[in-house]
């Protein structure tokens, strides 16, 4: 699992060096595995669709925020 670490590591200390580069977000998405994810649906459909407002929903979590400079 370090080895995983390190590599995303690498990658985001590449990517936030790229001058075009204003933000770069590590995030997990529908293809992710998550231990609980019966608790985060659960959760995003029973608050957050009650209201007729919401029509549609998509979840993803943002594991870290880095701006260039940040380490």
């Amino acid at each position: 699992m370090q080895k995983y670490h390190d590599y995303v590591a690498l990658f985001r200390d590449y990517v936030l060096g790229l001058r075009q580069v204003l933000r770069l977000y590590h995030i997990a998405g529908t293809g992710d595995f998550l231990r609980d994810s019966d608790a985060l649906r659960d959760f995003a459909m029973d608050a957050l669709t009650t209201g007729s407002e919401a029509n549609h929903l998509g979840t993803g979590l943002i594991f870290s925020c880095c701006e260039p400079g940040e380490a």
